[in-house]
C-alpha cells in the first residue's frame, strides 16, 4: 500500500474492529451506559432497521484493500478472505463503551483466505441454502470476528428474526446468529458487540443491551439509496463494470449512515458530509478542471476504465479515525490500496477564504497522486517527482486557468531547499517512503521536491534546457513500459549529470530573471 499525505495546516476482523474504532487517548470507560435507550438506524438497502446500544455511534464501513492487479488491463484482486468479509459486512459502530458489527450470513469461509480473486468471485461461490449446522455456525463466526464459540443457546423474545446467542466464555463479547422469518430481508444475520472493560455488575447491563439490541431488528421495505450523479460521465469510467463496482462499494460504505451523501461527476465519485453543497460542487469542479491539466502535463498512453473516489469529511476527527494511526500530521491522503483520495478539513478557527484555498490546494494536491497513478498503469512514481508534481499543482486555480503558481513567499524557502541539492542530489531522487516521510527531514524533502519539479518542469523549459525538461515525461514514459521504479529512473536519468543538475537548479532559484521568466512560462 502507497499512501502520499499532504501536511495539515497550525483482515482478520479484529483489524477493522481497530481500525473503525477509535477511542480518544485517556477516555475512561463509564461505570454504567450514559444512557437507556440507543438510536434507531435504517439500513434501507439491506431491509432492515434495528435499535443501536446506546452511546454507539455508526461509523464509515473500512475499505476493501486491493491485493494486487492484472497487469494486462488493471484488474484488481482481493485478498479471499477481505472480500469475504467485506461482501457480507452491513454496518459498524464504535464508543467509549463499545464496537459493534452487524452482517449478513451469506457464504460459508473461504477454504483459501489468502488467494487472490476478482471482485465478482463472490457470485461464483456457493451461498447457504439452508440454515448452518452448529458446527458450521461455531466455524462461520470464528473466521468473522476472531472469537471461538463454547456455547449456543436459543434468546427468547419477539423479532422479525430467531436469535441465538453464541458464547464465547469471554463477558467481553456478545455474539448473536439471527434467522428471518420474513421474506425481502438479509434471511441470516450476525451481530457483535466488544465491550471496553466489562467488570463487575456492567457484565449482566451490557449483555441485557446486547440482547434488546438483537430483538430489535425489523424488516422494512428495502429501498436503493441514490446518488446525486453527473449529467453525463467519461466513457472510460462509466461504461465500466469497475465504475458500478465503486459506486457500489462508496454507497454500501455510508448505509444507514446520518447526512453522509454521495455525488458524482465524469470521472469522480464524491462522498462527504459537508454541510455545505456549494463548497463540494466547487471542489468537484477545480478537480475535474485539474484533471485536464494533468492529461496536458502528462497525457496517459490509454484511456483506462478508472473511477477517482473522494471522501471529504465533515470533521477531523472522523478523517483521523478513517485515515488510522501515523497519519495525524496529514490533511489528505491518497491510498493506491483501497484506491481512495481522502480529505480532511481545515480548523474552522480559519476564515473562509483560507478554508477554501486549503481544501482545493489539499484536493488537487491528492488527486494529482491519484491521476499519475492511473497514468502511469497503477504504478506510484517515486517520491521526488509525485510529491513534487503534486505541490507544483496544488498552487493552481484550474477554473481561471491559473497552473503550478509560484507564490513570493515560497521563493526563499525552495531557494534554501535547491541549496541543500548540492550536498548530494543523487541521493535525495533514491529516497524511499520511510526516509522520505521521516519527521526529521520531510518538510525538507518536501520544499526539495517542489524546487526541483518547478524546475523541471517551468524553469528549464522558460530558458531553454531542454534536457533537464525532458526528464519528467521520460521519467513516466519509462514508467509505464518498465513498471520498475529504478529502471525508469535510470532511463529517465540517462546523459544527465545530477551534480550539474544540482548546480543547475541552484542557479535558478537565486536568479530573478529566471525564476520571472518560468513565472510566465504557460
Amino acid at each position: 500500500m502507497n499512501t502520499f499525505g499532504h501536511r495539515y495546516l497550525p483482515l482478520a476482523f479484529a483489524a477493522i474492529l481497530v481500525f473503525a474504532v477509535s477511542i480518544p487517548a485517556g477516555a475512561a470507560p463509564k461505570n454504567k451506559p450514559r444512557s437507556s435507550s440507543g438510536r434507531t438506524v435504517t439500513l434501507s438497502e439491506a431491509g432492515i432497521k434495528l435499535r443501536m446500544v446506546p452511546n454507539a455511534e455508526q461509523q464509515m464501513l473500512p475499505p476493501l484493500q486491493i491485493g494486487g492487479t492484472l497487469k494486462s488491463d488493471g484488474t484488481p484482486y482481493y485478498r479471499t478472505q477481505d472480500l469475504w468479509l467485506h461482501s457480507q459486512l452491513l454496518s459498524l459502530w464504535g464508543g467509549e463503551d463499545v464496537t459493534a458489527a452487524l452482517a449478513s450470513v451469506k457464504f460459508p469461509p473461504a477454504a483459501k483466505p489468502d488467494e487472490l480473486v476478482r471482485i465478482d468471485e463472490p457470485s461464483k461461490w456457493t451461498p447457504y441454502d439452508r440454515v448452518p449446522e452448529d458446527a458450521e455456525l461455531r466455524r462461520w463466526a470464528e473466521c468473522f470476528s476472531g472469537e471461538r464459540v463454547t456455547e449456543i443457546t436459543k434468546l427468547s423474545g419477539i423479532s422479525d428474526y430467531s436469535w441465538r446467542r453464541l458464547q464465547t466464555g469471554k463477558p467481553e463479547s456478545c455474539l448473536y446468529f439471527g434467522v428471518g422469518k420474513n421474506s425481502g430481508a438479509p434471511r441470516m444475520l450476525f451481530l457483535f458487540f466488544r465491550w471496553r472493560d466489562p467488570q463487575g455488575a456492567r457484565t449482566r447491563e451490557w449483555s441485557r443491551l446486547a440482547d434488546s439490541c438483537a430483538l430489535s431488528v425489523r424488516v422494512i421495505s428495502r429501498t436503493s439509496s441514490g446518488s446525486e450523479s453527473a449529467a453525463s460521465r467519461s466513457e472510460s469510467s462509466a461504461s465500466s463494470s469497475y465504475y458500478a463496482e465503486r459506486l457500489a462499494q462508496a454507497k454500501k460504505s455510508i448505509a444507514g449512515m446520518r447526512n453522509w451523501y454521495i455525488r458524482e461527476t465524469p470521472n469522480y465519485i464524491f462522498i462527504s458530509n459537508q454541510r455545505s453543497r456549494n463548497d463540494i460542487q466547487r471542489l468537484q469542479s477545480d478537480l475535474e478542471a485539474a484533471r485536464g491539466i494533468f492529461r496536458r502535463y502528462f497525457p496517459p498512453e490509454e484511456e483506462r476504465a478508472c473511477v477517482g473516489v473522494v471522501k471529504l469529511f465533515g470533521h477531523r476527527e472522523e478523517y483521523l479515525r478513517y485515515a488510522g494511526a501515523g497519519f495525524e500530521w496529514t490533511g489528505g491522503l491518497w491510498n493506491s490500496g483501497t484506491r481512495e483520495l481522502l480529505v480532511s478539513p481545515l480548523d474552522p478557527q480559519f476564515d473562509s477564504k483560507a478554508i477554501e484555498k486549503f481544501m482545493r490546494e489539499v484536493t488537487l494536491h491528492e488527486g494529482f497522486h491519484q491521476y499519475i497513478f492511473y497514468a502511469s498503469g497503477e504504478v506510484s512514481p517515486a517520491l521526488w517527482f509525485n510529491e513534487g508534481c503534486a505541490q507544483f499543482f496544488e498552487r493552481s486555480d484550474p477554473r481561471h486557468g491559473e497552473v503550478g503558481s509560484l507564490e513570493k513567499d515560497d521563493e526563499a524557502r525552495l531557494a534554501a531547499a535547491a541549496d541543500s541539492a548540492d550536498d548530494d542530489l543523487a541521493r535525495f531522487l533514491s529516497l524511499d517512503h520511510e526516509q522520505f516521510y521521516d519527521a526529521r527531514e520531510r518538510e525538507q524533502n518536501y520544499a526539495l521536491a517542489y524546487a526541483l519539479m518547478y524546475y523541471l518542469l517551468r524553469g528549464a523549459p522558460a530558458n531553454g534546457e531542454n534536457a533537464f525538461a525532458a526528464v519528467p515525461g521520460r521519467y513516466i514514459e519509462a514508467l509505464r513500459k518498465t513498471k520498475d521504479l529504478s529502471r525508469a529512473q535510470t532511463i529517465a536519468f540517462e546523459g544527465i549529470d545530477t551534480r550539474k543538475l544540482a548546480s543547475r537548479l541552484k542557479n535558478f532559484w537565486h536568479d530573478k530573471k529566471q525564476l520571472r521568466k518560468a513565472r510566465q512560462k504557460k
